[in-house]
């Protein structure tokens, strides 16, 4: 695979038989999934999504939608799909994931093998009540710390507010912007993991997903908050290897 500007610290084998693309959630990067190369088995390839206005893509602009953010991610890689894939998204990442599915099911006539959500409401489901990107830096940051987003420490620190601040701005904008204008049920397997202390879900929520597909659903809740998986990231990998392999 030759180099991509969509992505970053992929993992490509020549037994793999599967893609599986991961989409950042607000404020992250490809570099959140560069673990994931030496932890899933060889029949995977672990395909982390680059976005604009971050590092090697730092000089480059956001898109003034989520919904354009995944249609120019499918446009300039249609050869992609044309082999097995499926998508990973946590957070906003899930949205954009939907939105590029669907965009693919309407240009290409293809979809993914599976869909995996993470710590994400269904597209018709308000996470951030409000407008907090219309709040002061300093308002802003204590909704994202209180809502579990972001570390109180991390807070504190020179990279969050001159490099990270922006682009969660920029990201959480497009989420707050977002609004799922039909719902088009994927035929793929849909599954879902969340924390059960996550501030911004419910169950309910989540499970709302189940209407995104004619074909299966299953969730899968963890004792801990939004980034449940930094602490569950084997069980994490476990789901989603058990649910590719049975696809390939």
């Amino acid at each position: 695979m030759e180099k991509n500007k969509w992505f970053n610290y992929e993992s490509i084998s020549d037994k793999g038989k599967i893609n599986l693309i991961c989409f950042p959630y607000s404020g992250g990067s490809a570099s959140y999934y560069a673990p994931w190369k030496t932890s899933y088995p060889d029949e995977i390839n672990i395909l982390p999504v680059a976005y604009p206005i971050r590092e090697l893509r730092m000089k480059e602009e956001m898109p003034d939608s989520l919904v354009s953010l995944a249609r120019n991610f499918v446009d300039d890689n249609e050869e992609l799909f044309s082999v097995p894939f499926a998508f990973f998204g946590h957070c906003t990442g899930a949205l954009v994931a939907y939105e590029a599915a669907k965009y693919i099911r309407k240009t290409l006539k293809k979809d993914p093998s599976a869909f995996f959500v993470s710590s994400s409401a269904s597209p018709v489901c308000i996470m951030f009540e409000g407008r907090i990107t219309d709040a002061s830096d300093e308002v802003m940051t204590e909704h994202l710390i209180g809502d579990g987003i972001i570390n109180a420490d991390f807070a504190k620190q020179d990279i969050y507010r001159k490099y990270v601040l922006p682009i969660l701005r920029k990201d959480l904008q497009l989420h707050e912007e977002y609004r799922c204008e039909s719902v088009e049920p994927l035929r793929c397997p849909i599954i879902a993991a969340y924390g059960t202390q996550d501030k911004l879900l419910t169950a309910q929520n989540v499970d709302d997903w189940k209407r995104f597909t004619i074909n299966s659903y299953r969730s899968a809740a963890f004792d801990e908050g939004h980034f449940y998986l930094n602490t569950f990231g084997d069980a994490l990998r476990d789901l989603i290897v058990g649910a590719l392999l049975e696809v390939i």
